[in-house]
């Protein structure tokens, strides 16, 4: 039967094997009960003032104690083997001296849950509708799990558990735990980071994140790992699942490095990882069900690699070790800066089949990605670039698909895309060199269009495209105002350079057209600096100013040269011009003169027919190494000169 009421301090004590059992009782004081061969159990709420403590270390005996509203426990051990501490309360419960037990699981349903420490555990379960407070366990206690349906996890000391279990809306661990596998659940709560876990555990394992880890609000994880090692793995197994619904950041101390091993890794809000020097790896390779908010953070020298079966939204991210991002989707970087140093940048967006667009840095210029070294675009439906490297970046396609890439660099430095090894190389690209004397090197081994391209300053601009048949064409909105010399060459058999009806070209220094055909006369307006022209075909060039010609190489067995002049004449500079045998020519100046008069004397062959229509009123002249054979001349309004400076030449 119970106590009834006590007022003063009571200890019981029962020498023999039988269970202490305690009826309602109301203490106005302590209760010790102890029990010295059996176990302590009650079959009503007993209360007491002050502390309740309870003993039952006779092994297969445990304590099974239910208070009566709030309650306040001094010493409660039950050591035995097998043994238990059962307590389940209806009030606030305060444990002021180390629980002992090998099984311990303490519940309340309208309180709070105090203790100053368990030790001796095996298994530990908390339960509380208020706030848990948890004590330093010097211990090691091999599982634990505490819940809070309604208030906050917090702690007065370190805990060292070997894998432990969290649920509550609001979680604050950060005293420098030794935890080897956490599973957090809950964090709705109110303030700016419901979920603060802080850990301290060291090893290449280091901290775990476990199996069912499911977050509501924003959470923060830090590993200070001892010994200077504070990895941290995200998932036991490729199976595990884990979520975060709001924003997620992670740190890894020393050499310690952020790994993933579940397959099933999702976090709504923005992600951001940190190491000293070790690589990142977020969301396990060839994951089905992994996605992330915007991604951001630093690895140091270490790699860092990002796997999503969803869209990818870059961050500010920093690393000297390189950046690898695999994603089922688009890979876009909204509003930050991404930056890394060095090491190379390797992207992946969607799949061959249906692969996805990258966007890295922003249109303008104010928040530009800060990347040099090498990007190589593996899988991707086309390449958005505004660069502000620091040094030359180089933009290599991969084995899949790259069809057209839009790439700026803002700095003044050099700019190399090379798709010549890539079997599905680029088809389409544009570039702007805004910032200063930037060479551009561009290698393909496809047909190419090059439109929408500017720069500035003294830079260079080479063009190859590589491949029989292939085709090099110029669209709209060429204007390369740098003083440099460009370059534009096609080689194989069969290769053509030409420009789309109507496309303006404006180049300012020298530029030199080589390959198979090239027919570059679509617009009336278009002006180059001095020409160099090699082909193997036929050649037909429209300038709207003054054509300048710095050197005409046809090596072909036959075919037509026809250069035109819209609204000036056509001079030769020191270049000479070779036409052979088979070939035709015609010079067109409809508003000026033409001076093919290269002092050296120029290489046509005498039975190629050479056309001349010359508008001005000034001098037109033709010097030739050898015989002339002219076709139709038209000169109104000038002079005209024609001299053959081999021996022998005839007119």
């Amino acid at each position: 039967a119970g106590l009834g009421i006590i007022a003063g301090n009571t200890s019981l004590v029962d020498s023999t094997a039988n269970t202490v059992t305690l009826g309602s009782s109301n203490i106005h004081g302590t209760l010790s009960a102890t029990s010295i061969g059996g176990g302590i159990n009650t079959t009503g709420g007993v209360s007491a003032t002050g502390n309740v403590s309870l003993t039952a270390n006779t092994p297969g005996k445990s304590i099974s104690f239910t208070p009566s509203g709030n309650a306040s426990f001094g010493a409660v051990n039950s050591t035995g083997a097998g043994n238990s501490v059962t307590i389940t309360g209806t009030g606030n419960l305060s444990f002021t001296a180390v629980m002992t037990s090998p099984t311990v699981s303490i519940t309340t349903t309208g309180g709070t849950y105090t203790d100053a420490g368990v030790a001796a555990s095996n298994k530990e379960t908390i339960s509380a509708s208020g706030n848990g407070s948890l004590a330093l366990e010097a211990a090691l206690n091999p599982s634990v799990s505490v819940t809070s349906t309604g208030g906050a996890i917090t702690q007065g000391g370190a805990l060292n558990i070997t894998s432990a279990t969290f649920s509550a809306p609001t979680i604050t661990l950060n005293s420098a735990n030794t935890i080897g596998t956490v599973v957090l659940i809950g964090g709705g709560g109110s303030g700016a980071t419901p979920v603060q876990f802080t850990d301290a555990i060291g090893g290449a394992t280091g901290l775990t994140i476990g199996n069912g880890t499911n977050v509501a609000g924003a959470a923060s994880i830090t590993n200070n790992g001892a010994a200077g090692v504070g990895a941290i793995t995200l998932g036991g197994a490729s199976t595990d699942t884990l979520t975060f619904g709001s924003t997620l950041s992670l740190t890894a101390t020393g050499t310690g490095a952020i790994t993933t091993t579940s397959a099933n890794l999702n976090v709504t809000g923005a992600v951001t990882a940190n190491t000293t020097n070790s690589a990142i790896t977020l969301g396990a390779s060839a994951t089905t069900n992994s996605g992330f908010g915007q991604i951001g953070g630093g690895s140091g020298s270490g790699l860092f690699t990002i796997n999503s079966s969803k869209a990818v939204n870059l961050g500010t991210l920093t690393t000297t070790g390189g950046l690898v991002v695999t994603a089922n989707g688009n890979i876009t970087n909204t509003g930050n800066l991404v930056v890394t140093a060095s090491g190379g940048v390797t992207l992946n967006a969607g799949t061959s089949g249906a692969p996805g667009s990258i966007q890295l840095g922003a249109t303008g210029g104010a928040n530009n990605a800060v990347i040099f070294g090498t990007i190589t675009v593996n899988t991707a439906s086309g390449l958005t670039l505004w660069d502000k490297p620091g040094a030359a970046v180089t933009v290599a396609t991969g084995t899949n698909a790259l069809p057209s890439a839009t790439i700026a660099v803002t700095d003044g430095n050099n700019l190399v895309v090379d798709a010549n090894t890539s079997t599905k190389p680029l088809t389409a690209l544009s570039f702007a060199m805004t910032g200063g004397n930037g060479n551009v090197t561009v290698t393909d081994a496809g047909s190419l269009a090059l439109s929408k391209s500017t720069n500035v300053g003294t830079g260079t601009t080479t063009v190859t495209v590589n491949g029989n048949g292939n085709t090099l064409t110029f669209g709209s909105g060429v204007a390369l105002a740098s003083t440099g010399a460009a370059s534009f060459a096609t080689t194989g058999t069969g290769t053509v350079i030409t420009d789309t009806a109507a496309s303006l070209i404006s180049i300012a220094g020298p530029v030199a057209l080589s390959g198979g055909a090239i027919s570059v006369s679509s617009n009336a307006t278009s002006s180059f600096g001095q020409l160099t022209l090699t082909s193997t075909g036929s050649v037909a060039l429209t300038e709207g100013p003054t054509v300048n010609i710095g050197g005409i190489t046809l090596t072909g067995a036959s075919g037509s040269l026809v250069l035109t002049s819209v609204t000036g004449g056509i001079t030769q500079g020191a270049g000479a011009i070779t036409v052979p045998a088979g070939y035709t020519a015609a010079f067109s100046a409809p508003a000026g003169n033409i001076a093919l008069s290269l002092v050296t004397g120029n290489a046509f062959d005498p039975t190629v027919p050479i056309t001349l229509t010359a508008g001005a009123a000034g001098l037109t002249t033709v010097i030739n190494n050898g015989g002339i054979l002219l076709g139709n001349v038209q000169v109104p309004l000038g002079t005209f000169a024609i001299s053959t400076l081999a021996s022998g030449g005839s007119i």
